[in-house]
């Protein structure tokens, strides 16, 4: 599942429920290009070490949240952003949740 989270964001779009480092349910309401100038890519030689200047690096998104970690409706009011690195679908936190929820509906039958 390492990977599929890793590369998920590659798969995002415009309309998608997400989660991010905010907390809560998001709904990704712009994707924006970037490109690694040579100015970034000398600063910060460490960072980007694995990205040629002058290329894509990892879209930057913005969305609003929908709902809180508890699932309740939440409307926000303010867009957030954050590097699509660290964005992944709704619906694999929605998976991770019913395998973790097959474990301790076993635990039960022990």
């Amino acid at each position: 599942m390492e990977k599929q989270f890793l590369e998920s964001y590659k798969e995002m779009k415009v309309g998608d429920l997400i989660t991010t480092y905010h907390a809560g349910v998001h709904r990704l309401k712009k994707i924006e290009r970037r490109i690694l100038s040579k100015e970034d890519k000398e600063r910060h030689p460490h960072a980007y070490k694995d990205i040629e200047a002058e290329s894509d690096m990892s879209p930057l998104f913005h969305y609003v949240q929908v709902a809180d970690v508890n699932g309740q409706k939440k409307i926000g009011k303010t867009t957030k952003k954050c590097d699509a690195f660290f964005c992944k679908p709704f619906i694999l936190m929605v998976e991770d949740l019913r395998h973790k929820l097959g474990d301790l509906e076993a635990l039960l039958e022990c």
